[in-house]
C-alpha cells in the first residue's frame, strides 16, 4: 500500500508543480474524461461545463491566458492512506 501511496502522491505533486509554472498538462489527466465543471453564479464565468475537453477549453485555458504570470497554487499538505495510518 505504501508504495501505491508514494506514486499517488508524487502524481499530485507533479500536478501542483506544474500548476506553479503556468502548466496545467500534469492536473487535468487526474480527472475522468466525464467530468462535470458547474461555475455558480452568474457572472461570465458561470457555466457548466460538461467532459474534460469542455472543461479544459471553456475553463482552464481561458483562465490560464488571463494570468500575467505563472498561477501560484502550492498544497500545504497532501495526505495520502500511509499518512492517515490506513
Amino acid at each position: 500500500m505504501a508504495d501505491a501511496t508514494e506514486t499517488n502522491r508524487a502524481v499530485i505533486e507533479q500536478a501542483f508543480e506544474g500548476l506553479r509554472h503556468g502548466d496545467p498538462s500534469h492536473f487535468l489527466p487526474l480527472f475522468a474524461e466525464d467530468l462535470e465543471w458547474r461555475v455558480m453564479g452568474s457572472s461570465a464565468w458561470s457555466k457548466h461545463a460538461k467532459g474534460l475537453p469542455a472543461v479544459e477549453r471553456d475553463l482552464v485555458g481561458p483562465l490560464f491566458a488571463r494570468f500575467a504570470g505563472p498561477h501560484f497554487n502550492i498544497p500545504e499538505l497532501i495526505l495520502a492512506d500511509a499518512a492517515l495510518g490506513r
